[in-house]
């Protein structure tokens, strides 16, 4: 985290395991290190606009995940795993978080933009 003036702040790490359902669209389920280099790795990231502001944090290719993040690192919730459907992703390389409810992904993996409407 870097203040208005590109100061360093702070610096926090994500680590929440995956789903062990969960398995990537491209490739071989990672294991071992590689796992835990893929695991909260961001690939893309936004903050909401305001005077309650989150950081939306989007993982690569897998877990897949999206994470909603308070400022001080505190993970508010995890979005998604790796996957085609709807509610899933594979290489969210775009994000856009207008308000804390409104998220648009943009992924690699799967061609397309998805829009969420967060409760």
């Amino acid at each position: 985290m870097f203040d208005a003036d590109g100061n360093f702040k702070r610096m926090f790490s994500i680590d929440v395991p995956p789903d062990p359902a969960s398995r990537p669209v491209n490739g071989p389920t990672p294991t071992g290190e590689r796992l835990k280099q893929a695991i909260g790795a961001p690939n893309s990231l936004c903050m909401t606009p305001g005077p309650t502001q989150v950081l939306f944090v989007g993982e690569s290719t897998y877990p897949g995940r999206i994470f909603k993040v308070a400022l001080d690192g505190t993970v508010l919730g995890v979005i998604g795993r790796s996957g085609r459907n709807l509610g899933q992703f594979s290489g969210a390389h775009a994000l856009a978080c207008p308000t804390e409810r409104e998220l648009y992904v943009g992924e690699t993996s799967n061609w397309r933009v998805q829009k969420l409407l967060l409760r």
